[in-house]
């Protein structure tokens, strides 16, 4: 299994595997970055297969200044249950399989 994929499988056991649980996604995000905006629609591309809530935050607003400082260069990044999942990509078939695996 190559490293990647392993890792995205490692990551789905660490988290609960409640199927009941409800999963939350947060993407850290900012205006006019291309990246940003593939992972936004990767992530709602599997909104009717999957149940979970999701939210974007602009580090560069104001309130997010701590956001900001931490993924300044890395966005977009993605948390699933506040734990962080992706950094500069998401892509989809390797969220699609953790949100598999934390809805079995």
């Amino acid at each position: 299994m190559p490293p990647r994929i392993r890792s995205v499988f490692l990551f789905a056991r660490q988290m609960s595997t409640n199927p009941s649980q409800r999963i939350d996604l947060t993407l850290y995000s900012r205006k006019y970055c291309g990246l940003c905006d593939h992972a936004r629609d990767n992530i709602l591309s599997l909104q009717s297969d999957y149940k979970f809530n999701f939210a974007v935050k602009d580090i560069d607003a104001k309130e997010n200044k701590e956001w900001k400082e931490k993924y300044n260069y890395e966005v977009p990044v993605l948390h699933i249950n506040e734990k962080p999942a992706f950094m500069n990509a998401v892509p989809v078939e390797d969220l699609a399989s953790i949100l598999s695996q934390l809805t079995k």
